[in-house]
């Protein structure tokens, strides 16, 4: 009975499985409860368990390969053949994205202190809670846009040597973050 081999994997290769699971190739021939070539796989990673046969390399006491039970599956095909430089560059890629990333949580984590320390130094020398401290110090400061209205004449000019609208050179996010903070104010003292 000749049988064609649809796949070039061997065992040893990495493979990634159509059901979504990651896996190293154990076996790839015949097996006596199909028809078609199988290949043995050997899971290590998977998303979900719809394999027919899942096992420890063994079917109806007949082994194909080794691996720890319920590890193993058989499989029609295969989604890709992962091989190992491109496994590596993937692992140093990792490597190196965790790196970078618990330095910035390293550096995140200094200056959370480091403005934890500030903020209590600063609440001491004030005598008041930070919260009290920075509740009583916003309402006490008003936005470029509050300092041009409140500039004003009820003429509609501006105060002899106060700011005027046009010449505040506000960037959309400036204008959102003053707008909202205002708002936030009013709401503050409507009781919302």
């Amino acid at each position: 009975m000749n049988r064609e081999y649809k796949y070039s994997v061997r065992p040893g290769d990495v493979v990634l499985l159509e059901g979504g699971g990651i896996g190293v190739v154990k076996y790839y021939g015949p097996v006596h409860f199909s028809h078609e070539m199988k290949i043995g796989v050997e899971i290590h990673s998977y998303q979900n368990s719809s394999w027919k046969v899942v096992c420890d390399g063994s079917v109806d006491g007949r082994r194909y390969f080794d691996c720890k039970p319920g590890m193993g599956v058989f499989v029609s095909g295969i989604k890709k053949i992962v091989n190992a430089a491109s496994l590596l560059e993937k692992l140093i890629d990792v490597y190196e994205d965790n790196r970078v990333m618990t330095l910035a949580l390293s550096k995140m984590q200094f200056d959370f202190d480091r403005l934890e320390h500030q903020t209590q130094e600063v609440s001491r020398g004030h005598g008041q809670s930070w919260s009290n401290l920075l509740m009583s110090t916003r309402s006490t400061l008003a936005s470029p846009l509050e300092a041009s209205i409140s500039n004003s004449n009820t003429f509609g000019g501006p105060a002899p040597n106060g700011p005027r609208l046009q010449d505040i050179q506000l960037t959309p996010e400036e204008h959102c973050f003053y707008s909202c903070l205002s708002d936030s104010d009013n709401e503050d003292i409507m009781g919302y």
